[in-house]
């Protein structure tokens, strides 16, 4: 569950998390909740990426190794060395979570 403080009611709200995004929708889809819903300046209505309620919200993926280092692959050589977060190997890569 993701717990989220409601500016409006003051209190804290809890919401079921899905694993994955609904088809068709990017992997940050409904992570944070719209800036512009409560205030009523939302336009987007049902097509909002972001979340208009906290049952809406999913966690936000892990996108840490699933990717390999574009630095590495463009120089042969990474200045972030072990702190970077990217994969330096194959064998690194990870799925994102």
């Amino acid at each position: 569950p993701v717990v989220w403080w409601h500016p409006a009611t003051q209190q804290a709200a809890v919401a079921l998390v899905p694993a994955a995004p609904a088809p068709g929708a990017g992997y940050l889809d409904k992570t944070a909740m719209c800036k512009f819903y409560s205030s009523g300046r939302c336009k987007r209505g049902a097509n909002c990426s972001f979340a208009h309620d906290p049952a809406e919200l999913r966690a936000r993926p892990v996108f840490f190794k699933s990717k390999l280092c574009e630095e590495l692959l463009a120089t042969g050589r990474c200045t972030r060395g072990h702190l970077c977060t990217f994969a330096h190997v194959e064998e690194e890569l990870r799925p994102v979570l």
